[in-house]
């Protein structure tokens, strides 16, 4: 079934949704009296299997719940997308994070992590950019830089200017040997306050042995 991942809000009061499904998604053009609207269509499966055929889904509403434009992104043709983080900027471009997993016809796996920015107005793709590993929260500072927090066996801050360009990659220091010895370490949320101090939320799990 279809499910929302991620959702945003951008500067003009307007709500960005992003999410996953495989098949066909009925959008409805308003929040106030849903109706039938735009349907969605995922990237079919060459090798039939429905599950090889789950795609992204990014859509905008505008304050008052009427809906800007809904498009489907897709980097695989046999496989899954995911969207793990969304994030709007001040001119209200979104920056989707997400994974694609790829299955060959020898059933091997190959797993890709990306960043995609779409323009505000019609929801058109500006450009992707790979990235290590799955980014989980996002954030735009005051300087329209792009902030990714990648969890894992360690935890990572990547900085992104508003064209995709990669700036640095700033490895988290883990506060205590609890920490320090964390199986995997995951960022819920990412943001800044007005002097562009970071403020970074996450959860660990610790792996006894």
């Amino acid at each position: 079934p279809p499910a929302i991942t991620a959702i945003a809000a951008g500067p003009d009061n307007s709500t960005y949704v992003a999410g996953t499904f495989a098949g066909t998604l009925n959008v409805v053009p308003t929040l106030i009296e849903p109706e039938v609207g735009q349907t969605l269509h995922s990237t079919p499966a060459t090798d039939g299997d429905p599950t090889h055929a789950q795609d992204v889904f990014i859509v905008r509403y505008d304050g008052g719940g009427s809906l800007v434009f809904a498009r489907v992104f897709s980097n695989v043709v046999n496989g899954t997308e995911t969207a793990t983080a969304l994030v709007v900027d001040r001119f209200g471009s979104a920056y989707l994070a997400g994974a694609s997993t790829a299955i060959d016809p020898t059933a091997r796996v190959t797993e890709r992590a990306y960043i995609t920015k779409f323009d505000g107005f019609a929801g058109h793709q500006m450009w992707t950019r790979p990235i290590p590993r799955a980014a989980s929260t996002a954030a735009i500072d005051h300087h329209d830089n792009l902030w990714l927090a990648q969890g894992g066996a360690k935890l990572d801050l990547s900085v992104y200017n508003g064209r995709g360009k990669f700036r640095q990659t700033l490895p988290v220091a883990t506060p205590t040997d609890w920490l320090q010895r964390a199986g995997v370490i995951t960022a819920r949320s990412i943001a800044f306050d007005r002097a562009d101090n970071i403020v970074l939320s996450g959860a660990a799990t610790r792996v006894f042995d």
